[in-house]
């Protein structure tokens, strides 16, 4: 990445002290200046109320929460200092339900684990690159939930690619 993120501040909030880690040495090798870590959503929530980042990657389930509740948190409640800022939804479960479920929240993007540092850095690309506007309406709040298949920053399935491909024939 060729961007200037010396100066953006991240919050990781994960119970997992290793992912924690490994996102706090991915997020500062790629050159962002300060990277805050919680183990719980209310220390999370803290943070984010008390440090106002720039971004935050949050893990899916944690506690009696869920990052559901907390990215409608970021999103709806009136002491969210900036309820429009990205939110990465993180998880192991890959269900179209669950991506459908974190969109609806308000989530910007959502990171399947385990994860390469290059998906990390697609999906924190097309945050940058290709914002998506924000809607404030009666039964949502957040990115604007329209965006076509070549917008979704992972590489191409197999099919995509072969339903793509030049077919030869004799």
């Amino acid at each position: 990445m060729s961007y200037k993120l010396k100066n953006l501040r991240v919050l990781v909030v994960d119970d997992n002290k290793p992912i924690r880690a490994l996102l706090r040495a991915l997020l500062l090798d790629l050159g962002f200046g300060t990277i805050d870590a919680a183990e719980t959503l209310e220390e999370g929530w803290g943070f984010y109320c008390e440090h106002k980042p720039d971004l935050i990657l949050v893990d899916w389930r944690m506690d009696r929460q869920d990052a559901i509740e907390f990215t409608k948190r970021v999103r709806e409640d009136q002491r969210s200092p900036a309820p429009y800022l990205p939110v990465i939804v993180m998880t192991g479960f890959t269900s179209k339900e669950r991506v459908f479920h974190a969109r609806d929240a308000g989530a910007t993007e959502f990171l399947i684990k385990p994860f390469t540092i290059q998906t990390l850095v697609d999906h924190l690309t097309h945050i940058i690159e290709r914002p998506r506007d924000f809607v404030i309406a009666p039964e949502f709040v957040g990115p604007d939930r329209r965006r076509r298949s070549e917008d979704v920053p992972h590489k191409k399935r197999r099919a995509d690619k072969i339903k793509n491909a030049d077919m030869v024939t004799d």
